[in-house]
Protein backbone atom coordinates (compact mmCIF):
# COMPACT_ATOMS: atom_id res chain seq x y z
CA UNK A 1 0.00 0.00 0.00
CA UNK A 2 1.25 3.26 -0.94
CA UNK A 3 2.14 5.87 1.69
CA UNK A 4 0.57 9.35 1.09
CA UNK A 5 2.49 13.22 2.10
CA UNK A 6 -0.52 14.17 1.52
CA UNK A 7 -3.74 13.45 -0.52
CA UNK A 8 -3.33 12.71 -3.94
CA UNK A 9 0.56 12.48 -3.89
CA UNK A 10 1.50 9.08 -3.19
CA UNK A 11 4.54 7.59 -2.81
CA UNK A 12 5.59 4.45 -3.74
CA UNK A 13 8.45 1.74 -2.45
CA UNK A 14 11.59 2.33 -4.91
CA UNK A 15 14.96 1.18 -3.30
CA UNK A 16 16.26 -1.47 -0.75
CA UNK A 17 19.56 -1.43 0.47
CA UNK A 18 20.94 -4.47 2.87
CA UNK A 19 24.32 -2.85 1.96
CA UNK A 20 26.14 0.76 1.83
CA UNK A 21 26.03 1.89 -1.65
CA UNK A 22 24.39 4.99 -3.41
CA UNK A 23 20.81 5.66 -3.87
CA UNK A 24 19.94 8.24 -7.00
CA UNK A 25 16.69 10.16 -6.57
CA UNK A 26 14.25 10.12 -9.36
CA UNK A 27 14.42 13.62 -11.32
CA UNK A 28 11.79 15.57 -9.88
CA UNK A 29 11.33 14.32 -6.41
CA UNK A 30 11.88 16.81 -3.54
CA UNK A 31 10.82 14.07 -0.45
CA UNK A 32 11.89 10.77 0.00
CA UNK A 33 10.37 8.79 2.76
CA UNK A 34 13.10 6.51 4.51
CA UNK A 35 12.47 3.61 6.54
CA UNK A 36 15.88 1.64 8.31
CA UNK A 37 15.77 -1.26 9.94
CA UNK A 38 18.86 -1.27 12.40
CA UNK A 39 20.87 -3.69 13.57
CA UNK A 40 21.06 -5.62 16.49
CA UNK A 41 23.51 -6.99 18.62
CA UNK A 42 25.52 -10.17 18.68
CA UNK A 43 25.27 -12.41 22.39
CA UNK A 44 27.67 -13.09 24.46
CA UNK A 45 28.95 -16.22 24.75
CA UNK A 46 29.63 -19.31 28.17
CA UNK A 47 32.38 -19.37 29.84
CA UNK A 48 33.58 -22.73 30.92
CA UNK A 49 32.55 -23.95 35.00
CA UNK A 50 34.35 -24.98 38.02
CA UNK A 51 32.92 -27.09 40.99
CA UNK A 52 30.95 -24.97 43.02
CA UNK A 53 29.69 -22.07 40.97
CA UNK A 54 29.39 -23.19 37.22
CA UNK A 55 26.58 -21.68 36.21
CA UNK A 56 26.43 -17.95 38.30
CA UNK A 57 26.53 -15.44 35.87
CA UNK A 58 24.74 -16.49 32.55
CA UNK A 59 25.77 -14.92 28.75
CA UNK A 60 22.71 -12.57 27.42
CA UNK A 61 21.77 -11.98 24.37
CA UNK A 62 22.27 -8.60 22.37
CA UNK A 63 20.31 -5.59 21.94
CA UNK A 64 17.25 -5.82 19.57
CA UNK A 65 17.67 -2.75 16.42
CA UNK A 66 14.62 -0.30 16.12
CA UNK A 67 12.72 0.83 13.19
CA UNK A 68 13.88 4.30 12.37
CA UNK A 69 12.02 6.31 9.73
CA UNK A 70 11.68 9.64 8.69
CA UNK A 71 10.49 12.16 5.45
CA UNK A 72 13.69 13.83 4.23
CA UNK A 73 14.41 16.76 1.28
CA UNK A 74 16.07 15.07 -1.44
CA UNK A 75 17.75 16.13 -4.67
CA UNK A 76 15.95 15.15 -8.02
CA UNK A 77 18.46 13.01 -10.05
CA UNK A 78 21.00 13.17 -7.16
CA UNK A 79 23.24 10.91 -5.55
CA UNK A 80 22.66 10.32 -1.75
CA UNK A 81 24.73 8.29 0.44
CA UNK A 82 23.37 4.92 1.86
CA UNK A 83 25.51 3.02 5.03
CA UNK A 84 24.57 0.42 6.08
CA UNK A 85 25.35 -1.22 9.67
CA UNK A 86 26.29 -5.17 10.12
CA UNK A 87 24.91 -6.93 12.47
CA UNK A 88 27.07 -7.55 15.78
CA UNK A 89 29.14 -10.26 16.10
CA UNK A 90 28.74 -13.46 18.06
CA UNK A 91 30.41 -13.83 21.54
CA UNK A 92 32.60 -17.17 21.58
CA UNK A 93 32.36 -19.44 23.93
CA UNK A 94 35.54 -19.72 26.42
CA UNK A 95 37.84 -23.02 26.84
CA UNK A 96 40.14 -23.35 29.42
CA UNK A 97 39.43 -22.72 33.50
CA UNK A 98 40.06 -26.10 36.10
CA UNK A 99 39.11 -27.25 38.78
CA UNK A 100 39.07 -24.14 41.02
CA UNK A 101 38.56 -21.35 38.51
CA UNK A 102 36.78 -20.57 35.54
CA UNK A 103 36.90 -18.12 32.15
CA UNK A 104 34.58 -15.25 31.01
CA UNK A 105 32.96 -16.13 28.17
CA UNK A 106 33.33 -13.33 24.97
CA UNK A 107 30.78 -10.41 24.85
CA UNK A 108 28.68 -9.88 21.71
CA UNK A 109 29.79 -6.94 19.54
CA UNK A 110 27.19 -4.22 18.82
CA UNK A 111 25.75 -3.40 15.54
CA UNK A 112 26.71 -0.91 13.15
CA UNK A 113 24.94 2.36 12.57
CA UNK A 114 23.23 2.92 9.91
CA UNK A 115 22.23 6.53 7.83
CA UNK A 116 20.69 7.84 4.75
CA UNK A 117 22.60 10.83 3.48
CA UNK A 118 24.14 12.12 6.73
CA UNK A 119 20.28 12.93 7.90
CA UNK A 120 18.69 10.46 9.26
CA UNK A 121 20.87 7.78 11.37
CA UNK A 122 19.99 4.31 13.39
CA UNK A 123 22.54 2.66 15.90
CA UNK A 124 22.89 -0.42 16.52
CA UNK A 125 21.91 -2.85 19.65
CA UNK A 126 24.40 -3.38 21.82
CA UNK A 127 26.40 -6.30 22.59
CA UNK A 128 25.41 -9.28 24.78
CA UNK A 129 27.74 -9.26 27.85
CA UNK A 130 29.66 -13.16 28.08
CA UNK A 131 28.97 -15.43 31.38
CA UNK A 132 31.00 -16.18 33.80
CA UNK A 133 31.00 -17.62 37.51
CA UNK A 134 33.75 -15.61 39.19
CA UNK A 135 32.58 -14.00 42.51
CA UNK A 136 34.57 -10.83 41.13
CA UNK A 137 32.21 -9.77 38.23
CA UNK A 138 28.40 -8.71 38.38
CA UNK A 139 27.88 -11.12 35.70
CA UNK A 140 26.11 -10.16 32.33
CA UNK A 141 24.12 -7.78 32.68
CA UNK A 142 20.95 -8.11 28.90
CA UNK A 143 22.44 -6.49 26.05
CA UNK A 144 20.59 -2.99 26.05
CA UNK A 145 18.42 -2.16 22.84
CA UNK A 146 20.53 0.72 22.33
CA UNK A 147 19.25 1.23 18.59
CA UNK A 148 18.06 4.97 18.55
CA UNK A 149 17.29 7.59 15.77
CA UNK A 150 19.32 11.22 16.07
CA UNK A 151 20.03 13.66 13.83
CA UNK A 152 23.12 15.00 12.42
CA UNK A 153 24.22 18.96 12.03
CA UNK A 154 23.66 19.00 7.67
CA UNK A 155 25.71 21.32 5.93
CA UNK A 156 26.12 23.88 4.81
CA UNK A 157 24.20 25.38 7.84
CA UNK A 158 24.01 23.35 10.17
CA UNK A 159 20.40 23.52 10.05
CA UNK A 160 18.39 20.37 10.88
CA UNK A 161 16.09 20.73 7.86
CA UNK A 162 16.81 17.85 6.19
CA UNK A 163 14.34 15.88 8.25
CA UNK A 164 10.67 16.35 8.30
CA UNK A 165 8.82 14.23 10.65
CA UNK A 166 10.77 11.29 12.70
CA UNK A 167 10.34 8.00 14.10
CA UNK A 168 10.62 5.12 16.13
CA UNK A 169 9.37 2.20 16.87
CA UNK A 170 11.07 -1.63 18.16
CA UNK A 171 7.90 -3.81 17.26
CA UNK A 172 9.38 -5.55 14.22
CA UNK A 173 12.34 -4.60 14.84
CA UNK A 174 15.72 -7.01 13.99
CA UNK A 175 15.90 -9.60 17.00
CA UNK A 176 19.19 -9.57 19.10
CA UNK A 177 21.75 -12.43 18.75
CA UNK A 178 20.64 -15.06 21.11
CA UNK A 179 23.15 -16.05 23.96
CA UNK A 180 25.03 -18.70 24.90
CA UNK A 181 24.46 -21.18 27.20
CA UNK A 182 26.59 -22.21 30.43
CA UNK A 183 27.62 -25.32 31.07
CA UNK A 184 24.69 -27.40 32.92
CA UNK A 185 27.45 -29.34 35.21
CA UNK A 186 30.04 -28.24 37.25
CA UNK A 187 32.72 -30.17 35.59
CA UNK A 188 36.19 -28.47 34.51
CA UNK A 189 36.35 -30.47 31.11
CA UNK A 190 32.70 -28.92 30.05
CA UNK A 191 32.37 -25.57 27.63
CA UNK A 192 29.14 -24.08 26.90
CA UNK A 193 28.05 -22.66 23.53
CA UNK A 194 28.73 -19.46 21.59
CA UNK A 195 26.20 -16.76 20.99
CA UNK A 196 24.61 -15.70 17.76
CA UNK A 197 25.23 -13.18 15.26
CA UNK A 198 23.29 -10.29 15.54
CA UNK A 199 21.16 -8.68 12.30
CA UNK A 200 22.04 -6.52 9.87
CA UNK A 201 20.17 -3.72 8.99
CA UNK A 202 17.79 -2.89 5.88
CA UNK A 203 17.04 0.55 4.83
CA UNK A 204 13.69 1.00 2.50
CA UNK A 205 13.25 4.22 0.62
CA UNK A 206 9.70 5.43 -0.73
CA UNK A 207 9.20 8.28 -2.92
Amino acid sequence: MAINTNPGTPIRHIATFSSSGTFTAPAGTTVAFVSIHGASGGGGGAGTGRYGGFSRYQPQAGGTGVIGSAFVEITGGGAHTVTIGAGGTAGAARTGGGRYFSTIGNAGTAGGTSSFDNALFVTGGAGGVGGGVQSSTTGGAAGSASGTVTLSTVSPTGALTKVKTIASQVTGANAAGAAGAQPSHPSRYQTGTSGSAGIGATMYIYA
